[in-house]
């Protein structure tokens, strides 16, 4: 899995570092795979005429390229850098950084516990194929939902645990988050306590959600007021938006005030 021993396919983008330019040409080994070189003629540098080529292509520097052919008996691809677009690069080089990413918090595992790490590999491939798509998003879950993700794969139960252990330690989670600024005015003589059990009754009526979302509320002044609820994710922090601004709505419509919201970024 660090290194694939296939041969790319034609139109497949790939990561490769140049080790040789030459008048015409430059050679190329593809990061992503074992024993594969790469080939790209001057006339696949760029759109625009080049007079010459280490004007672009410098030895040791990364480039993502579009493969053009593939030569299987030769273990050689051609590849183009023109053909390539900025979203594609893009894309790729993101694609690849969370690879090289999730392959080195493996080896972290492997140095730890002293397991091979292709083993590690190759016991989370199932996942890969039939769920997750990527190594990376392997962690992430790992990070976020502990080792249920990996309750099925045949990995030494010292194993597992330092595959979540690593992914907490090693991967933020990104919290959603949902604001919105909210004024309640009454007209009671009891106004203030009247606004405070409203406020207090729309938060308390998020406990079936308790341990999902954090709730901050903030005076702003003159009767307006800032609420942030963040949660794992956006749907958790809208659910819980949603349901405070109703329950006000309501109560404010029992209590004869006057409500509003709106959300703000």
């Amino acid at each position: 899995m660090a290194e694939e021993e296939t041969l790319p396919s034609i139109g497949s983008l790939v990561v490769c570092t140049a080790t040789k330019v030459l008048e015409h040409g430059a050679y190329f080994k593809l990061d992503e795979y074992k024993n594969i070189e790469g080939y790209m003629p001057i006339g696949e540098v760029s759109s625009t005429r080049v007079f010459d080529i280490n004007d672009v292509i410098k030895v040791g520097h990364r480039y993502v390229c579009k493969v053009i052919r593939v030569f299987p008996a030769k273990m050689q691809v051609d590849i183009s850098l023109k053909r390539v677009t900025e979203k594609e690069k893009r894309d790729k080089l993101i694609e690849w950084k969370r690879k090289q990413r999730a392959l080195k918090l493996i080896e972290i595992v492997s140095n730890k516990i002293k397991y091979e790490k292709e083993k590690i590999i190759k016991e989370l491939k199932p996942l890969l194929e039939h769920k997750f798509g990527e190594l990376f998003s392997i962690f992430e879950a790992l990070a976020k939902e502990g080792e249920s993700v990996i309750e099925g794969v045949n990995l030494p139960i010292e194993i597992k645990k330092e595959l979540v252990s690593v992914a907490k330690e090693h991967i933020k989670i990104p919290k959603a988050e949902v604001r919105g600024e909210f004024s309640l005015t009454s007209f009671h003589r009891s106004g203030v306590n009247v606004i405070k059990d409203m406020i207090n009754k729309a938060e308390s009526n998020l406990k079936d959600l308790r341990g999902l979302i954090n709730t901050e509320i903030s005076y702003l002044g003159g009767g307006r007021y800032l609420l942030v609820i963040t949660a794992d994710n956006y749907k958790v922090a809208e659910e819980a938006f949603n349901k405070f601004m109703s329950t006000l709505s309501n109560l404010s419509n029992q209590q004869k005030a006057i409500f509003s919201f709106k959300k703000v970024q």
